[in-house]
């Protein structure tokens, strides 16, 4: 058996009345052969190591090793077979794998590593890798740090280069309007909408909001005002097309009060 190869282990036996669990022999989710296969193995001595390809030999050439080997994995895909954690070689590489075959379903292992083994089968030590791996990550960490202190700039520069706190904006209102607003541009913008909307048009525009609950800050007032804007435009816009559609109207009116005019003179003349 080489390190690679894969060993079928006899678990030890929780039974002693008969050679299989009754419930084993008449599980539905096993195949005649895989069932024939775990009975073979189990009849074993405990702890005793199999390969598929003995197997295969032991059944004279009638079951073949990829026969053998898709019943094996039947059988760990009924529970019948857990891994074991793999053990590793002086150099810390994995050695082959290892299956403990058991004579009822088994509950899936979690974690199957090395170092959280199956109780009964401790995994070896291998403290030679373990100290390895912590001096690798200890140069790592110390090359780290060191690449992040050389680069890391002057404590003038980091000073100089710190952003530099801005007193807090302080809440203005204006004296006319009662707007309120933040920045010292604002009062020209608000001197602006009351050349084009009116003093009247923008204290009714603050007095909605404060009557809404809301603070009259300068940004809702002018955009309410210049939707108000809008609105009175679009009104004029629909004004101006609708009587351009009625002027035809009045023009064949006007024709015909003119027609009629005539009509009359001709026939008073004519009498």
């Amino acid at each position: 058996m080489t390190e690679a190869g894969t060993r079928y282990i006899r678990a030890q036996r929780e039974y002693t009345d008969e050679p299989i669990p009754r419930a084993t022999a008449r599980d539905v989710r096993l195949s005649f052969r895989a069932l024939g296969i775990l009975v073979r193995i189990l009849t074993n001595a405990d702890g005793f190591p199999v390969a598929a390809r003995s197997l295969a030999q032991e059944g004279g050439g009638r079951e073949g090793r990829d026969a053998v080997t898709t019943a094996l994995k039947e059988l760990e895909g009924a529970g019948y077979i857990r891994e074991l954690p793999r053990p590793r070689n002086a150099a810390g590489q994995f050695r082959g794998r290892e299956m403990m075959v058991h004579a009822t379903p088994q509950e899936p292992c979690e974690d199957r590593t090395p170092e959280n083994p199956v109780p009964g089968f401790p995994a070896p030590e291998n403290q030679a890798l373990k100290s390895s791996n912590s001096h690798k990550e200890q140069a790592k960490s110390s090359s780290k740090h060191a690449h992040a202190r050389a680069t890391r700039p002057p404590l003038a520069v980091r000073a100089a280069a710190a952003p530099v706190a801005t007193p807090r904006k302080r809440m203005r209102t204006h004296a006319a309007t009662g707007i309120v607003y933040w920045y010292d541009d604002e009062p020209a913008e608000i001197e602006h909408s009351i050349e084009v909307d009116g003093l009247a048009a923008v204290r009714t525009e603050v007095a909605r909001h404060v009557m809404r609950g809301e603070v009259p800050l300068h940004g809702l007032v002018a955009g309410a005002l210049a939707a108000r804007r809008a609105a009175a435009k679009a009104a004029q816009a629909a004004a101006a097309q609708h009587r351009r559609a009625l002027e035809p109207c009045e023009d064949r009116a006007t024709a015909a009060a003119k027609a009629a005019e005539q009509m009359a003179a001709y026939v008073g003349g004519a009498t």
